[in-house]
């Protein structure tokens, strides 16, 4: 494998950490501003999607 192979793996492995993790974050603020939405505590919603993390 060459180096430019390595570098291009590496950076396509960290991009998809990334996604998921920005999908997860995105998720997580919507979860949160539903509860707000809806007058409910925001902590139990955030507490649970970080025990899903």
């Amino acid at each position: 494998m060459t180096l430019e192979m390595i570098i291009t793996l590496y950076a396509g492995l960290l991009c998809l950490v990334a996604f998921f993790a920005a999908g997860w974050a995105v998720a997580t603020v919507g979860y949160c501003l539903h509860a707000l939405w809806h007058r409910k505590p925001v902590r139990p919603v955030f507490k649970a999607m970080l025990e899903e993390w």
